[in-house]
């Protein structure tokens, strides 16, 4: 893609049928809606999430059982190494959202991420494959046990490269991939505007199908054909999504890069800084709009964080006939695009904690699982499939409920046509960890009492006589909440951030997923820290029979109750705030009521 848009609409039957978002084609010509974008470019992304999805996800369910059954490293490690993986692949969103907006743009970001990621699948294949990079020693007991070392030195340096690279290359996808899809669709134009939440919904709908895959079909090949051939697979799909996301370059609309998002941010911070000592911005002030403005009351005020004006106001009787140094004197546009990235940030925070407990599913569930009873039929389910598996069709079945049930059904009430806002989406999501941790507290208290009475407290690899599916109710109901906060999200973010940092905007909704995997690694190892002489014993040590997996959870639940209370005033406050706010245009003779549509 060029990143030139010199050339202009050629085609006198078509003047009027392009892009009012600055969008352009392959080519850098402005985009034309009868050629680019909307449904039909779509697919390629949908099957580029799809096979990114897929692999990622083939390494996250079953990476713990990698690291504790062939790498012999500790549980608690292992999880901890599993959830600072993740939490780096959604932190990395940041890079990869800043790179985008400022030098390469979201689609050869996505391509330069995926084959990083790639990369990363081969370098774990190695570690799986080459034989001197396995220097795990076994030594056979005199009961008849053996004995095995961690994997150490060289061999666990190669696994954290291997695990790094994917979790970077992860980062970069997750940034741009959400928002480069709903750039195909025009925000100014009202039919295309109307498809934005479909898109989220199916983008996410996608996602969810390479999970499904990932735990079912590259879990399988893992456990029966080893993981040096899961990785090897999980690679080859990595270049498959490569091939599809090249497939559609010609369809796509694009986003040309238009510097640093974070420059003007921080130039409005400094600005109002240096003018912290001028007089209170009101309805009087005068305020500079930069000499390309052409009709300045297009730009509203909003009544909130007014402390930053002072960045874009005129001194009095100044004029400015140049423009101006801008780390002394921003454009007011700047000034409102930060504030809205400001409203956003407490919603970012208090969001986190559905992710914290959601983790779980990847980490101490699998070990649950491992010592049940996983008989279906006559196979035998891998533990690194149960959690995956029902999560997703959980979510699935939830996006399709929502989508063809429940908007029909509530938009008459609400007379919101998308059925309820993003907003309160993500409110029903963060609902759900508190019922999903007290169930998973109440099962793996009856799967110790289980283990007492059968004398299995000293065996922690014996079957114990319950099935897996006593854990299928925790899982359904994360997934359940999982459908409403992560689309509600990426439509929240990415409808509420300015213009020129929607990559960043659908970036914070990995943000938010990494403060909550971080959190788990941080409340685990305190946990550990804070048992570790306690009477009963270690609550997260390597024998799952003798730790007290329950009362993490119940501890996990009361802080998800404390977290929805907080959200709750985040939210308010919002919503508050953008429904109330009076905006004032640049001329002060105009009138303050004048509501932007924007918020």
């Amino acid at each position: 893609m060029s990143n030139s848009s010199t050339a202009g609409p050629n085609d006198k039957d078509l003047i009027g049928n392009y892009t009012a978002n600055d969008t352009v084609d392959h080519k850098g010509r402005p985009a034309n809606k009868a050629r680019t974008g909307g449904w039909r470019s779509t697919p390629f992304i949908f099957g580029t999430e799809l096979a990114e999805k897929t692999s990622a996800f083939g390494a996250q369910f079953n990476m713990v059982n990698y690291l504790v059954g062939v790498k012999f490293l500790p549980k608690a490690y292992s999880a901890n190494l599993v959830t600072n993986y993740l939490g780096t692949g959604y932190l990395v969103t940041l890079v990869g959202g800043t790179v985008a907006d400022t030098f390469l743009g979201r689609f050869w970001t996505i391509a330069v991420a995926a084959f990083i990621q790639m990369t990363g699948f081969i370098v774990l294949m190695l570690t799986a494959y080459l034989p001197s990079l396995n220097n795990q020693h076994c030594n056979e007991a005199a009961n008849g046990k053996s004995s095995c070392r961690a994997a150490h030195g060289t061999s666990l340096s190669v696994i954290y490269l291997g695990v790094y690279l994917i979790a970077l290359g992860t980062g970069g996808i997750k940034a741009c991939v959400s928002a480069f899809g709903a750039d195909q669709f025009d925000a100014d134009d009202p039919k295309e505007a109307k498809q934005l939440p479909h898109y989220f919904n199916v983008f996410f709908g996608s996602l969810e199908l390479g999970s499904l895959l990932a735990s079912t079909l590259l879990v399988w090949i893992q456990d029966h054909k080893g993981f040096k051939w899961g990785y090897a697979v999980e690679a080859s799909v990595m270049c498959i999504a490569l091939l599809l996301l090249f497939s559609g370059r010609r369809l796509y609309r694009y986003r040309v890069p238009k510097g640093s998002p974070f420059t003007p941010v921080i130039r409005v911070l400094v600005a109002a800084f240096r003018n912290r000592k001028l007089l209170k911005p009101g309805p009087q002030s005068r305020f500079y709009y930069g000499p390309e403005e052409k009709a300045p009351a297009l730009v509203p005020r909003t009544r909130n964080l007014r402390f930053l004006e002072k960045a874009a106001m005129l001194k009095e009787g100044e004029l400015v006939e140049e423009e101006p140094n801008p780390w002394k004197l921003t454009r007011m546009q700047d000034v409102e695009d930060t504030k809205m990235l400001l409203r956003l940030l407490p919603i970012l925070f208090f969001s986190f904690f559905y992710w914290t407990c959601a983790v779980q599913v990847s980490t101490f569930t699998v070990y649950q699982v491992a010592t049940m009873d996983r008989k279906l039929g006559s196979m035998e389910v891998p533990t690194g499939a149960v959690g995956g598996v029902f999560l997703t069709v959980s979510i699935l079945l939830t996006l399709i409920l929502y989508d063809r049930v429940l908007i029909p059904l509530i938009k008459h009430f609400t007379g919101n046509p998308n059925g309820i806002s993003p907003l309160r989406k993500i409110g029903v999501g963060l609902v759900t960890p508190i019922f999903a941790m007290l169930v998973a507290a109440l099962i793996e208290g009856k799967r110790l009492n289980l283990a007492k009475d059968v004398g299995a407290q000293d065996s922690p690899t014996m079957t114990l006589p319950m099935s897996m599916f006593w854990l299928v109710p925790q899982y359904f109901i994360l997934g359940f909440g999982q459908a409403f906060i992560y689309v509600g999200s990426l439509e929240f973010f990415y409808t509420e951030s300015p213009r020129n940092l929607q990559s960043l905007g659908t970036a914070l909704v990995s943000c938010s997923m990494s403060i909550g995997v971080f959190a788990s690694s941080a409340i685990v190892s305190s946990v550990n820290s804070a048992t570790k002489h306690h009477r009963d014993g270690i609550w997260l040590g390597d024998n799952m029979n003798r730790n007290h997996l329950d009362r993490y959870y119940w501890v996990l639940g009361g802080l998800s109750l404390i977290n929805l209370g907080c959200f709750a005033v985040a939210a308010w406050y919002h919503e508050s705030v953008t429904k109330s706010t009076s905006l004032v245009a640049a001329d002060p003779n105009a009138s303050p009521q004048r509501e932007s549509s924007r918020l």
